[in-house]
Order: structure tokens, then sequence, then C-alpha cells
């Protein structure tokens, strides 16, 4: 894991807790994506007074990403698959991102 201390905070604070109050465990992945989606739009969006939902919605295309990892590595039994399948999203996800983040700059992406 790249961010390790958020990565364990939200185990420790979000995860956990979920699991031990009896929610499932795909929903509590689901929720703890929720809040790291929250945060990371909060952390773009305030600073740069853009409120798009850009970063939240980047953190929720993550939950399938999780999902057609496990499948692929269970399928496959390998290590490399999962690390392939996410550089080919990460890559596509992130191009989104700035592509849009820069014709929002530029004041053509105002759907407002």
């Amino acid at each position: 894991m790249w961010n390790m201390p958020v990565h364990k905070w939200m185990a420790c604070h979000i995860y956990f807790p979920c699991l031990r109050n009896g929610t499932p465990k795909r929903a509590a992945i689901v929720i703890a994506f929720l809040v790291s989606a929250v945060f990371h739009e909060l952390c773009i969006a305030v600073p740069c007074h853009m409120y798009k939902l850009w970063a939240f919605i980047g953190i929720m295309f993550q939950v399938p990403l999780v999902l057609i990892t496990n499948y692929l590595q269970n399928k496959f039994v390998s290590s490399m698959v999962g690390k392939y399948d996410f550089l080919v999203h990460f890559q596509h996800s992130w191009s989104a991102n700035v592509c849009a983040s820069i014709l929002q700059m530029n004041g053509k992406g105002n759907a407002d």
C-alpha cells in the first residue's frame, strides 16, 4: 500500500468497527471507501474551490476494481494479475481526472 497511515486509520476506525457491529464484509468495504471518497473530495474541492465530485467518484470507482482484482487473483492464482489490473485501471482513472480538471480550469467543463 502506498499510503499505509491512511489505510491503517481506515481499517482501525471504519472497517473493523463496521465488522464488529455485524456489518457484512462487502458492505464494510463499501462504507470504508465511501468515507475515504468524502475525505478525498474535501481535500481536493476545498483548496481548489471546485466542487465537482471528481475525487469522490474516482475513489468510489475503486470498489469494482477491488472486486475484479480479487476475482482475477482467485481465478488465476497469481499476484501479478492484481498488479496489472491496478495499473490499467489507475492509468485510466488518473487520465480522466486530469483531463476533467484541465477542462474545468480553462472554463470549458462548466455544466452548472
